[in-house]
C-alpha cells in the first residue's frame, strides 16, 4: 500500500484539546516529545507539526513510497520505562526531572520512573490512581510544571 494513500487518510491526526496551547507555552523551555507504542507514521507527523524535539515509535518499513508489511519495534507497548531511561541518558536529564503525559495502563511503568506523571483522558482507573495529576486539557500542563519546578 502506498504511503501517500495512507497518510491521506490520516491526516491531520485529531489532537487531544490544548496541545498546541500547551506545545507553545513550553517550546524553547523544554525538550518536547513523543513516547509512542504506535507508529512512526504518526509520531513523526506530530513531531514536525507541533515543532517537537523528539518522536519515538514503531517503525513501518517503506521502500520506494509502499509499505513493506516489515515494522521494526522501537517502543515495546509494556516496555516504554526502557525507551524513557534511553531517552533520558541520551539528553543528560535525569528522570526526575522528566514530565510524562499518558492515556493508558501501558504508560504506568513510565509514570513510576519519572518526576512528574500525568494522566490526560485517562483511559484506567489504575493510570488514574498513579499519576500525580489526571487531567482532560493539556492546556493546564504549564501550570502543572511550574507548580512541580516550585514545590521541588
Amino acid at each position: 500500500m502506498p504511503v501517500s494513500q495512507v497518510a491521506a487518510q490520516t491526516f491531520p491526526p485529531p489532537y487531544a484539546r490544548g496541545v498546541r496551547e500547551a506545545v507553545d507555552r513550553l517550546r524553547g523551555k523544554y525538550r518536547l516529545g513523543i513516547l509512542s507504542s504506535g507508529v512512526d507514521l504518526v509520531a513523526d507527523y506530530v513531531k514536525a507539526d507541533l515543532g517537537l524535539d523528539f518522536a519515538f515509535a514503531n517503525r513501518l518499513l517503506v521502500e520506494d513510497g509502499r509499505f513493506t508489511g516489515e515494522s521494526e519495534l522501537v517502543v515495546d507497548l509494556w516496555s516504554k520505562d526502557e525507551v524513557m531511561r534511553r531517552i533520558a541518558a541520551e539528553y543528560g536529564v535525569r528522570l526526575e526531572e522528566i514530565c510524562f503525559v499518558g492515556d493508558h495502563v501501558n504508560d504506568i511503568p513510565v509514570m513510576r520512573i519519572v518526576g512528574l506523571s500525568i494522566a490526560m483522558n485517562s483511559k484506567d482507573d489504575d493510570l488514574s490512581r498513579i499519576a500525580d495529576y489526571v487531567i482532560d486539557d493539556l492546556a493546564l500542563v504549564p501550570e502543572i510544571i511550574a507548580r512541580f519546578e516550585r514545590d521541588n
